[in-house]
């Protein structure tokens, strides 16, 4: 006598995979894309406009300093100076952090000059 449990059939065709995919945002900003959206789609002729369309069109806008705004915004103050020794090290030979961070206090080492970020 069989067991019930191993006596399925298995399908020969794969269950499909969705190809939508969840992501999590704020309130606010799911507020501002709903926003967004009445206003693009209050029209008298036309398709409704989707979010995924909006956001696409969003992203294809993003520039690389976009993205490099992004990556400095963060930066903790810690990482600002992990990477200020890193470039000092480079240039001029090891040193530890803490000789780095009395030499930057003492004005022995000048703080390196930063980007102007990127407003828009």
């Amino acid at each position: 006598m069989e067991n019930p449990a191993t006596n399925k059939k298995k399908c020969a065709v794969p269950a499909k995979r969705p190809s939508y995919a969840s992501i999590r945002i704020r309130r606010e900003t799911h507020r501002q894309i709903e926003s967004h959206i009445e206003k693009i789609n209050k029209k008298d002729l036309g398709r409704r406009i989707r979010a995924e369309e909006f956001l696409a069109l969003a992203l294809s806008l993003i520039t690389p300093q976009h993205l490099e705004q992004l990556q400095e915004a963060s930066l903790t103050n810690g990482d600002r100076l992990e990477r200020d020794l890193r470039a000092y090290t480079t240039e001029n030979g090891p040193i530890s952090r803490d000789e780095y961070l009395g030499k930057r206090l003492t004005g022995e080492i000048p703080p390196p000059k930063t980007k102007i970020p990127l407003t828009t």
